[in-house]
């Protein structure tokens, strides 16, 4: 985790960046912990694992804002370690960001509010 930190401030993130990051990979990595046991390595996280985690932060009630936040930072973390080596293919890059509510509601690309008559 020190290596991507320290690669997230080579990039120039913000330290406010770096420290969410950081929060929400530990995260991720301490739920993968409690949730499936056999995991003890980055290369045995599948992409089922980040949908059921997503979907557990979903039934706490988070935002689809802050889900994909912490995918952005999970995924980050997955690209980092394929840029390294450690893993051939990152288990995250085919999870699709969930949706962005406004609101507390679930937006819709197909319908508009504005100017819509009733």
């Amino acid at each position: 985790m020190h290596q991507f930190l320290a690669d997230l401030a080579g990039k120039n993130r913000s330290v406010l960046t770096i420290r969410c990051y950081e929060i929400d990979c530990r995260q991720f990595l301490s739920w993968i912990q409690e949730n499936d046991l056999t995991v003890n390595h980055p290369a045995g996280v599948t992409k089922s694992h980040l949908s059921e985690y997503l979907s557990s932060l979903s039934d706490q009630g988070l935002s689809g804002r802050t889900r994909a936040r912490k995918l952005a930072a999970i995924k980050e973390y997955f690209r980092f370690l394929v840029g390294q080596g450690i893993l051939p293919v990152s288990p995250a890059k085919s999870v699709s960001a969930p949706k962005r509510e406004r609101n507390g509601k679930t937006t819709s690309p197909l319908r508009s509010t504005r100017g819509s008559s009733p």
